[in-house]
């Protein structure tokens, strides 16, 4: 960036600093051009924190991050699609007001593949394509759609057998049939919960062993492939550490 001056020896930057690096200017003569755009990338930083629920006092980030800042404020500055989605939805969110229409759904999908950009510049290429997995899915109506369809038919299915219930003569035989039928509809919802809360645990103790380790890359989601290439040492870790969080409901 030419003519731009910036101590890459500092450890942290701020709106100044994020400024310089988005339009490629100095303040060296206190300029009124950069005065008035550091302000709009600083109302910008501004609505995001609003946006996220964070604090809007004094801004100020890793220096490591600043590529990704960089990416973000480009992505506001240089479309005003994007602009107007930031202001429609943190003015949702301050008014607290639902967001309950296409609009407001294209304007937060808009937002976060925005926000995901700027966070696969942190990523190693692995981790991105990982994320871009995790991210599609999330945004994808696919598990909603379904989720609903199966929902419907569920309770079209207890009803019709409530019904045939319905038929028998005996009070007795029908609350008998009634009173199995949920029993085997509590035992299945069982099994399914533990297989869940299995692969939430381990994903939980999984996290939380490989980020204490320095040497290890850090991470914020993982693949079976990832632990199977721990060292055996980690794996235990993780093992014994899943082992102490089962038995802790057990010992309040």
């Amino acid at each position: 960036m030419e003519g731009m001056t910036f101590n890459m020896t500092k450890k942290t930057f701020n709106i100044a600093d994020l400024t310089r690096a988005v339009y490629g200017i100095d303040d060296i003569n206190k300029s009124d051009i950069f005065d008035g755009k550091r302000k709009l990338v600083g109302n910008h930083i501004k609505e995001v924190q609003k946006m996220l629920g964070h604090s809007p006092g004094k801004f100020e980030a890793p220096m490591e991050e600043l590529e990704a800042y960089v990416q973000l404020i480009k992505n506001m500055l240089e479309n005003s699609e994007n602009d107007d989605a930031l202001f429609l939805l943190r003015k949702k969110m301050i008014d607290r007001k639902p967001l309950n229409n296409d609009l407001d759904g294209r304007a937060l999908d808009k937002l976060v593949k925005i926000v995901a950009e700027a966070e696969k510049l942190k990523m190693t290429e692995k981790d991105k394509e990982l994320f871009e997995k995790w991210l599609n899915d999330q945004l994808s109506d696919d598990y909603y759609t379904s989720s609903e369809k199966n929902l419907n038919e569920v309770m079209s299915i207890v009803k019709n057998d409530f019904s045939l219930f319905d038929d028998l003569s005996s009070l007795k035989s029908k609350l008998e049939f009634q009173e199995q039928y949920m029993n085997d509809i509590r035992t299945v919802s069982a099994m399914y919960r533990l297989q869940v809360e299995e692969q939430l645990l381990l994903k939980e103790c999984f996290l939380e062993v490989v980020n204490s380790h320095p040497h290890l890359n850090a991470k914020t989601m993982y693949t079976i492939a990832d632990y199977l290439e721990l060292p055996p040492t980690i794996q235990q870790e993780i093992q014994d550490l899943i082992e102490q969080k089962r038995q802790k409901p057990s010992e309040s």
